[in-house]
């Protein structure tokens, strides 16, 4: 098993919301149905998952099109490097070493 990450985009018409899924699967492939399977499910708004795929295999719609989800990469990724990204795309203030070192360290 290997690990991917899928980075895909929410738009709701007023904002886009950036989201970073991690996932372990056997080759690409396997990663690309994984990570569709879980986006197609995304929203819970009553209707049959299948009903919120479009005409792109990586694009989904939700109540009514009002919510449209877009798979916008899936790669292969090192745990540590994801941990890093993760990091520095969500915290506020500068992190103290000490916090991040087992990255460093496992490298």
């Amino acid at each position: 098993m290997k690990l991917y990450e899928v980075q895909a985009t929410e738009y709701n018409g007023e904002q886009e919301y950036f989201k970073s899924k991690l996932l372990a699967a056997k080759n690409i492939r396997q990663a690309r149905k994984i990570a569709r399977d879980y986006f197609r499910q995304w929203y819970d708004d009553g209707e049959q998952p299948k009903k919120h795929n479009t005409s792109n295999p990586d694009e989904f719609e939700f109540i009514c099109g009002c919510i449209r989800l877009r798979i916008k990469s899936v790669q292969r990724i090192i745990l540590d490097d994801w941990i890093r990204m993760q990091i520095a795309l969500n915290h506020i203030t500068d992190m103290p070493d000490e916090l991040i070192a087992y990255t460093k360290v496992r490298q």
